[in-house]
C-alpha cells in the first residue's frame, strides 16, 4: 500500500492494490480490464504492466509486458 501511495504521485502511472492472484494470465487480463475501466482507453491503445510474480516468491518487480487493449 505504501508503494501506490508513492507512485500515485506520478503523471500517468495508475496503480492499484489487488487481491493475491494465482496466475500471470489472471495478472494480465485484470490489468487490462482495470485499464480501461479508470483510463481514457481506446482500443489499440497500449499499456505497461509491472509487478512480481510468483506472488509469494518475489520482492521485487520482475516482469514487464506490453499489452495492446
Amino acid at each position: 500500500k505504501e508503494t501506490v501511495k508513492s507512485l500515485s504521485l506520478s503523471f500517468g502511472i495508475y496503480p492499484i492494490v489487488v487481491d493475491e492472484l494465482t496466475s500471470f494470465d489472471g495478472i494480465m487480463e485484470l490489468a487490462k480490464t482495470t485499464a480501461k475501466d479508470i483510463m481514457y482507453t481506446n482500443s489499440g491503445d497500449k499499456i505497461i504492466i509491472t509487478g512480481f510474480y510468483p506472488i509469494n516468491d518475489a520482492r521485487h518487480t520482475n516482469f514487464m509486458q506490453i499489452e495492446e487493449l
